[in-house]
């Protein structure tokens, strides 16, 4: 099986310092060098919020990366969920920053 065969739809929620650092113009570059469509967005409760297609492959290594993140920025946490891919996801090309909003309910 090739990877756009093995392609999921992810959602990732980034929590710590996150927000007025540049951390999502990092996940977007970050995603843009693993050419991964998507998007990501700041949340009213301070996490960032994005939702990419991945192979699992390239997903570990996206993460690897948005664990680090920017230089001023502090990862405490970082939460991925598999997710119904939805026709909007499969029609975004490339990886782009959304505005705000508000922060999902709990999963817990």
């Amino acid at each position: 099986m090739n990877e756009s065969q093995n392609t999921q739809a992810y959602q990732i929620l980034t929590e710590g310092l996150v927000q007025g650092v540049s951390y999502r113009r990092f996940v977007q570059q970050s995603a843009q060098n693993l050419k991964l469509n998507g998007w990501t967005r700041n949340l009213s409760d301070g996490r960032v919020e994005s939702c990419v297609m991945a192979s699992p492959e390239r997903l570990e290594e996206l993460v690897r990366m948005l664990k680090a993140g920017p230089p001023l920025s502090r990862v405490d946490r970082v939460e991925i969920f598999p997710m119904k891919i939805k026709a909007t996801m499969k029609t975004t090309d490339g990886f782009e920053i959304r505005p705000d909003a508000r922060a999902p309910e709990s999963r817990d």
